[in-house]
């Protein structure tokens, strides 16, 4: 084994420990209100179509959500979603990835009643694409409503529906 080849094994162990040791604090309040969210859920109205089931992450630092949508042409879509709460920027991280190719980067708060919102924004064929994402609890369910601005314009309802626990 070459010199450079065992420094490289070091520097990685190192950096594994250092990180591993950095996670032994426990996750902080605003992490923990993402496990609001933990379970199985659905949209109203598509019971038989979309499920996404969201499971706390090993630490209880992120949540991460994958999603299947069955297509009215019997395809099948795919998605994951990250979320997890910066301490620093005080702000929740969304990421979220698709079988499409598509994906989207969001920062949102919680408020004192567990209503999440999120903003964030995007080139899409050249046109500054700015979006905003509402989930107002209601029960133990969501009403979601996301708004797009395009280069500024007014700001128009993409898409609404009720996010339901699945049975």
């Amino acid at each position: 084994m070459t010199v450079m080849k065992k420094l490289s094994i070091a520097i990685f162990l190192f950096s594994f420990l250092q990180q591993a040791n950095a996670q032994t604090r426990e996750p902080s309040a605003e992490h923990k209100k993402l496990s609001a969210i933990v379970g199985r859920w659905t949209i109203q109205g598509m019971e038989d179509r979309f499920l996404e089931v969201c499971e706390m992450y090993q630490g209880g630092y992120f949540l991460v959500c994958n999603t299947e949508l069955k297509t009215k042409s019997g395809g099948l879509k795919k998605g994951v979603s990250i979320m997890g709460y910066s301490t620093e920027g005080k702000h929740i991280t969304y990421y979220h990835y698709g079988s499409s190719g598509e994906s989207q980067t969001l920062r949102g708060t919680f408020d004192d009643a567990g209503n999440l919102s999120f903003e964030g924004e995007e080139l899409i064929k050249d046109k500054l694409t700015k979006t905003r994402v509402t989930m107002v609890k209601s029960g133990e369910n969501y009403n979601f409503k996301e708004e797009t601005s395009v280069d500024n314009g007014p700001w128009a309802i993409s898409t609404e529906f009720v996010y339901v626990k699945a049975k």
